[in-house]
């Protein structure tokens, strides 16, 4: 076989790989076979991290994406849906209290293969007075805060987690705070009575099936991109009939 056949040979296999794996998520959408969260997440975790070049810049955009999101409730009342189930409930009420803006923060952090874990703080109290979470970084856990919109670092401007804010009562250099909650006051939540107490990590048990979906999204979303990801999403609204609301709501999540 000639130089010219063998390339032309090698185009048409390659043509039909890729045209063949284009649509395999398009077909467990079609059969119902993937819980569609997954690919919302996969999707928001690999658009907000893609210029991200360190562990600390990928944690930041997460905590950003969080706080332009998911805002504090305020009087009117919150729309809430379950077409995309708990894990994205609050993505799409955009609006959530402390516990559940840092839930959503972790569920994105996982799709983008990063550890963490949900935390209250008790402070001078036998009951939780606030929720935060850490992520790590570079093997070291950091504090995150997207509800007061806190982020603590030391005088060497270096990210930093809970156990170091409890030892040293660190500053807080990216920090504003209201003049209804000072920053004696946030740091009265880290107070030793009550120490603060890790709930849960964002590392559920998940199916060889899932995992497996999650790993052949993750390929597929950086070959096909944002694009692509609009032509599935549509697909996935045909299919399963969303309201025009919801649909919307999913849509704003990656704007």
């Amino acid at each position: 076989m000639s130089i010219r056949k063998a390339l032309y040979l090698f185009i048409l296999l390659l043509l039909f790989f890729l045209g063949s794996f284009y649509f395999i998520p398009f077909y467990y959408v079609q059969t119902k076979k993937i819980d569609f969260s997954i690919i919302v997440l996969n999707s928001i975790a690999n658009k907000v991290t893609k210029t991200a070049t360190t562990q600390e810049e990928k944690a930041i955009s997460i905590y950003n994406y969080i706080r332009k999101h998911i805002h504090k409730p305020g009087y009117s009342e919150i729309y809430y849906s379950n077409i995309l189930g708990q894990s994205c409930k609050y993505l799409i009420a955009r609006r959530a209290y402390c516990d559940n803006q840092c839930n959503e923060l972790l569920e994105i952090a996982y799709y983008a293969n990063m550890y963490g874990r949900l935390v209250f703080l008790f402070g001078q109290e036998s009951e939780s007075k606030h929720t935060v979470c850490e992520l790590k970084v570079n093997n070291k856990f950091v504090l995150l805060d997207p509800y007061y919109g806190i982020i603590v670092r030391n005088h060497e401007n270096k990210l930093i987690g809970l156990k170091e804010i409890t030892i040293n009562q660190s500053i807080f250099l990216n920090s504003i705070f209201p003049k209804t909650f000072t920053q004696k006051k946030y740091m009265q939540l880290f107070g030793l009575k009550f120490p603060y107490k890790i709930i849960k990590n964002n590392q559920p048990h998940k199916t060889k099936e899932e995992i497996s979906l999650i790993s052949i999204y993750k390929y597929w979303y950086a070959i096909f991109g944002e694009t692509h990801r609009k032509h599935l999403f549509a697909y996935y609204y045909k299919v399963n009939r969303v309201n025009k609301e919801d649909q919307r709501r999913i849509n704003l999540l990656f704007q």
